[in-house]
């Protein structure tokens, strides 16, 4: 026997059996203040939930984000929060 074949053999001995699959979850989540919750959450991975009244209150909030007014060309899907530059449809090669 190789030591390849040596050393695949004892991997396969020292493999743990197999084990079942967890049942699937069933049933819902809820929170009493999912808002409340959602900022948490957000807040503890890093990011920052901003409320904001209106959509011009919206566009004033995203284009005051350092990195927004930092750049130069900006993609949006989300026309409301901030126009952007790039027209995505004209792109041919996204490369």
């Amino acid at each position: 026997m190789s030591s390849r074949d040596a050393i695949l053999s004892a991997l396969r001995r020292a493999a743990p059996p197999p084990a079942p699959l967890p049942a699937p979850l069933t049933g819902t989540q809820t929170f009493d203040d999912p808002v409340a919750h959602f900022a948490r959450m957000l807040g503890e991975v890093g990011g920052a939930c901003v409320r904001v009244p209106s959509e011009d209150a919206l566009r004033s909030a995203v284009a005051a984000l350092p990195v927004v007014a930092a750049a130069k060309k900006v993609a949006s899907l989300g026309p409301e929060a901030h126009p952007g530059n790039v027209q995505l449809a004209a792109i041919d090669d996204p490369h």
